[in-house]
């Protein structure tokens, strides 16, 4: 039984990652995503957040989801995956991934897969999706459908958080 994962920190989870997974599942009989912490990223969601925001857009899909704090190749080790799987967007994420998956080889033994994304994903990012939420803008048209309104909902009440803790923080207090 051929298995894959692909590992990130869903942070938000995008359409560039449903297209990953979903080429994947045509590809292996078994197909994890890991919602794993990055140190180089400061997170917009937690890792249950996350977690729970990935599960919703893959719910139905056969597709098998895990959090952990360990590294890519332990996990992916752990659960018996042949591969990881990465996506490519453009020639900066080609020079990363392919020093990230030289260094997995190296030092796991586990062969990186690389898809390219596709015209409608190709530039769609994380990052630029919490920029988007930070500026008030809509997401839908870069995030499944499933998690839009559970995105939003978060993020208003994270929103509202800060605003109240700014708000004290500055002297003015709201009746």
């Amino acid at each position: 039984m051929s298995c894959c994962m692909l590992t990130g920190s869903f942070d938000p989870v995008t359409n560039g990652h449903i297209d990953l997974l979903c080429r994947s599942r045509r590809l292996f009989d078994r197909v994890y995503a890991a919602v794993l912490v990055n140190p180089d990223k400061s997170g917009l969601f937690s890792l249950a957040e996350r977690t729970e925001l990935l599960r919703g857009a893959v719910c139905g899909m056969d597709i098998e989801v895990v959090a952990s704090e360990r590294t890519a190749v332990e996990v992916a080790k752990a659960c018996g995956a042949d591969c990881l799987v990465r996506g490519i967007r453009n020639a900066a994420d080609h020079e990363y991934e392919r020093v990230m998956a030289a260094y997995n080889y190296e030092i796991g033994g586990i062969d990186t897969l690389f898809f390219e994304a596709g015209d409608k994903t190709a530039r769609v990012s994380s990052g630029a999706v919490k920029r988007l939420l930070q500026e008030g803008k809509s997401v839908r048209a870069y995030v499944p459908e499933a998690i839009f309104e559970r995105l939003n909902e978060l993020y208003s009440k994270r929103t509202s958080i800060v605003k109240t803790k700014q708000n004290t923080a500055n002297g003015i207090k709201k009746e």
